[in-house]
This record gives structure tokens, C-alpha cells and sequence, in this order.
């Protein structure tokens, strides 16, 4: 597999480097004397920095690379290059003497600064085009209970490739934990991603550990997981897989109360826990400061997945309609980088013309994609409050079908 790194950097200043699988590489000129290296998925150690001109040695120093397997070594050249100057940089380890990127060769075409605030910066691209990468490794998924792991790619992935776990848990569980760690032990970062969860694949084997938990009903509940649902109901398969994934709870003492409103807040937080509850800053609404909802409803109005009032409110208590819930997720899924083009005709239900103009793209998108379904009567209901039976359903739908 070839890989072409395009740093979006300014002006004519060429490096080509041939990487191991093991380590993304990257760099830039400070100034006209100073070079950054950055490189990741190093082995934790002491390394060695060199840069030379031919055979005269510029710089050397060590540099500590710790457990997350960076380096961003400042390279001070100790005298200023000029057009047609070419510097070798070299990284090894200390112990060692391995080589885990072959020497970087720069060469200055022109000194020429294109940008008149930084005088000494000469202007510069990078190209790392002749990257090339056929080693893969392999990915080991040991065997679970309590649920089924796909990974994509499967088998094996070569060195910074992003793998994605998919995984499902059975009746009665839901996801306890996934980790990663590469062959020497050192665990990788896995984020979530949706129902999925993504890492980078390193220059090495890995282990993939997923546990599920099993979820033990309380007193007096049914095989459902809630004391207020059976697993005959309509909703029952959905209940288990929006709260297997941890995206929706209970609403206390054994109950999940199916048939209760969704607010705009609990929308706001069910869309921060299917994006794995990243980190926010301040809200800007009036009635949300210091709730549960606080950092959802944050997290998703800075995301144009959601929008308050003109009198700067959000109403997290309101009842979110099925139009509102139809526009919420198609936000969500543009900003998730998702197809939003396919497209269905309301005119099959007996109410669809009273869908709302600002909603109408949104809900004819959801029906496309079978989030939004007719009431059985035949109406769509557009403005009818969404249950919570209902959001699971469209939830569990949304992650199944229009999450691609």
C-alpha cells in the first residue's frame, strides 16, 4: 500500500524520505537553521538526533521518547542554510544504534521568505511521496462471550492504517471494555466512534480485548432488561441495543418507561454518548448552565448539530417532535460526514404535507433511510412528541443504516 503525506506547508523547499511501516514521519523549517522532526509510533527509549551536511556533523543531542511514542525534536542547525544546501537528519536509538526512519534528506531550493513577518523562514513544501508500505501485521481478536467483535480490516493491517472494531452485544449484555496493545505491551489509544471504536494500526502485531458485561436485571424484570417491557414488544430488540452500547439508560428502579417524552436535552446527551462523551466548553444558552445536560447540549450546538431560541434559551425540558428529531440527526450525520442524499417522497403518508418547511429535507432523508417510519394509521405525524420506545428504534435504525 503506498502512502502520500501532504503537509500543507508553504513554498519550495523539498524533503522525500523512505519511512519503515513502523513510524509516521513528518517536518518543517522553524527558520533557516532550524528543522522540526516529529515522528509517532516509536518504541518508548532514548534516541539519538543527528544532523549533518555532507560529512560535517551539525548537531547532535538525545531525546526521551516516552510511552506514547512521540518525538518532536528541534533540530538547531547552528549556522543559516541557503538555496541549494542540503542537511541529512538522522534519528537512532541510543542503545541500539536501530534506525526506525532512514535518514531524511532536505534540500533548500530557494531562501526566498513568502511570508514578511518571518523573514529567516524560507519558503518550503514537503512531499512524502515515496512513502511505500507492504508490510502488514497481524491483529489478534481472542475469543469473548456475551457478544460478537468484527474488525475492519480483518486479519492484518499495515502500519497506519485506522482500524475500526465493530462490536454487539448479546441479550442481556452490553460493552464492558476494549483495549488494544501493540506486541511490547505498551496499550494504543482507541477512540469511539459512534457504536464503533477506531485505533491506528503501529509497526507491530496487536491484541484486541473486548469484554462484555452482563447486565443483571433487578427484581421483578422482565427478559426485556426493564420491568416495563416484555421481549415481545415492538421496541424490546432496540431497547437492548441502545443500552447495550450505553448510548441510552434506564430511567431508575428497574424501569426504561418506554412511552415517556423525549426532551431536547436527553436528544442532546443520547448524540454526546454515541460519540463517545468527548469534551466540550461552555454552553452559551441561558437554561442550560450547571445540568446533566450541560456539556451534550454544549457539545452539540458547537457542532451545528442542534440550535436554541432568539431569546437565547434551548429549552433542554421541551419535547422534541419527530420532525425536530429527523433534523437533529440529519445535523448529526452531516457533521459526522455521512450521505445525506437519499431522499423519499411524503406524499405516501395522509399528513405529509403538514411536515414543517425548514423540516422537510431532514424527514424526507429519514423516511429515505427507514429512521422514520408511518404511525400505522397511515400518518407520519411530524409534529407528535417522540417517545422514548421511538428514539431507541430510530437510534438503533440511524446507527444501522445511515451510519456510512
Amino acid at each position: 500500500m503506498k502512502k502520500k503525506f501532504l503537509a500543507l506547508l508553504v513554498g519550495v523547499v523539498l524533503c522525500a524520505a523512505l519511512s519503515i511501516p513502523a513510524v509516521a514521519v513528518s517536518g518543517e523549517f522553524v527558520d533557516n537553521s532550524t528543522i522540526m522532526v516529529s515522528a509517532t509510533e516509536l518504541e518508548p527509549g532514548y534516541y539519538l538526533c543527528a544532523a549533518w551536511r555532507g560529512d560535517m556533523l551539525l548537531r547532535l543531542f538525545d531525546y526521551t521518547v516516552k510511552a506514547d511514542g512521540k518525538l518532536n525534536a528541534i533540530v538547531e542547525l547552528g549556522e543559516k542554510l541557503e538555496a541549494g544546501d542540503k542537511v541529512t537528519v538522522g534519528i537512532s536509538h541510543a542503545n541500539t544504534g536501530a534506525e526506525p526512519i532512514p535518514p531524511i534528506i532536505c534540500e533548500v531550493k530557494s531562501t526566498s521568505p513568502n511570508n514578511p513577518g518571518r523573514p529567516t523562514v524560507p519558503d518550503y513544501s514537503f512531499d512524502f511521496d515515496s512513502y511505500v508500505d507492504n508490510t502488514r501485521y497481524e491483529i489478534n481478536v481472542p475469543g469473548t462471550s456475551g457478544g460478537t467483535v468484527n474488525v475492519s480490516p480483518a486479519g492484518s493491517a499495515a502500519a497506519g492504517r485506522q482500524v475500526t472494531i465493530d462490536v454487539k452485544p448479546d441479550a442481556g449484555y452490553a460493552v464492558g471494555s476494549v483495549a488494544v496493545t501493540a506486541a511490547n505491551g505498551r496499550p494504543l489509544t482507541v477512540s469511539r466512534r459512534g457504536s464503533s471504536y477506531v485505533f491506528t494500526m503501529p509497526g507491530s502485531a496487536v491484541d484486541i480485548r473486548v469484554e462484555f458485561r452482563a447486565i443483571a436485571p433487578a427484581e421483578g424484570q422482565s427478559s426485556s432488561g426493564f420491568a416495563d417491557g416484555s421481549s415481545g414488544d415492538w421496541f424490546a430488540g432496540a431497547v437492548r441495543y441502545v443500552t447495550g452500547r450505553d448510548v441510552m439508560s434506564g430511567t431508575g428502579n428497574g424501569y426504561f418507561s418506554p412511552d415517556a417524552t423525549t426532551t431536547r436535552g436527553m436528544i442532546a446527551t443520547i448524540l454526546h454518548n454515541l460519540e463517545g462523551k468527548p469534551s466540550a466548553g461552555a454552553g452559551g444558552f441561558t437554561d442550560v448552565g450547571g445540568q446533566w445536560y450541560a456539556s451534550p447540549v454544549a457539545w452539540a450546538s458547537q457542532n451545528g448539530i442542534v440550535s436554541g431560541y432568539p431569546d437565547g434559551r434551548f429549552g433542554p425540558d421541551e419535547a422534541v417532535t419527530r420532525e425536530q428529531l429527523a433534523v437533529i440527526l440529519y445535523n448529526y450525520a452531516v457533521m459526522k460526514g455521512y450521505s445525506t442524499s437519499a431522499q423519499a417522497g411524503l406524499d405516501s403518508f395522509t399528513d405529509g404535507g403538514s411536515v414543517s418547511s425548514w423540516a422537510r429535507t431532514a424527514v424526507s432523508w429519514a423516511s429515505a433511510k427507514g429512521l422514520i417510519n408511518g404511525m400505522g394509521d397511515g400518518s407520519l405525524a411530524p409534529q407528535g412528541r417522540a417517545t422514548r420506545a421511538q428514539v431507541a428504534s430510530i437510534l438503533m435504525n440511524f446507527c444501522e443504516n445511515a451510519a456510512r
